[in-house]
């Protein structure tokens, strides 16, 4: 009987010799885990916060020809010159405008001249009168552009006139007529702008004047 369990106990330990030493050898190390690499975000593209200043008539200079009409007289002619100085820009105004349109508000003063005459001859005599007059004016501007080279506006100009009347009359001395006019003006219009690269051509049709003429930067 001793012998039976002697001979199982040496097979015990024989069998389990083997799975100790198994057992006691150094652990297996786990593969590190390689993380995902991380995808370079794209770089957002830079927003410019720069305000593009656009075409303006601030501090422009406008000399033109005259072409007058309804004065009771022939066709008048005479000169011009405008000085605008923008008061409320582009970026200040009270509208909302759309399709790249832009508007402006500004002040425009400056002077005239013209000239009006009338002739005509009746049984062998002959008749005339002429007209000239010095006016100063100033007024409101109101520019919309359309885009960076076109630029529509109305305006009203108010002002003075110095004007002289002279008659050729058989038998009539100027001297004797009450021949002074001018006085207080009052006039509308509406006009165009196109900008070149230094200069600007304007033109404005009024109650009394058509204008043609340039412009340019102060």
């Amino acid at each position: 009987m001793r012998s039976v369990l002697a001979l199982s106990l040496f097979a015990a330990l024989t069998f389990a010799a083997p799975a100790q030493a198994q057992a006691k050898k150094a652990p297996v190390k786990a593969a590190p885990v390689k993380a995902a690499p991380a995808k370079a975000s794209a770089a957002a593209p830079a927003v410019s916060m720069a305000v593009t200043p656009g075409s303006t008539m601030d501090n422009q200079i406008s000399v033109w020809g005259i072409l007058g009409y309804g004065f009771g007289y022939d066709l008048g002619y005479g000169l011009g010159a405008r000085y605008q100085k923008i008061v409320v820009p582009a970026n200040k105004s009270f509208l909302k405008l759309t399709n790249g349109i832009r508007d402006e508000i500004g002040i425009e003063g400056g002077v005239d001249f013209a000239h009006y005459s009338y002739d005509y001859g009746f049984l062998g005599d002959s008749y005339g009168w002429s007209y000239n007059e010095f006016s100063i004016v100033v007024g409101g501007v109101w520019n919309f552009w359309l885009n960076e080279k076109l630029a529509v506006y109305p305006k009203i100009d108010l002002g003075f006139g110095f004007g002289s009347v002279s008659v050729d009359i058989p038998g009539v001395d100027s001297s004797d007529l009450n021949t002074d006019e001018g006085g207080l003006i009052f006039q509308g219009a509406v006009g165009a702008v196109y900008k070149l690269d230094r200069l600007n051509l304007r033109a404005e049709l009024g109650n009394h004047y058509l204008r043609l003429g340039a412009g340019f930067a102060f």
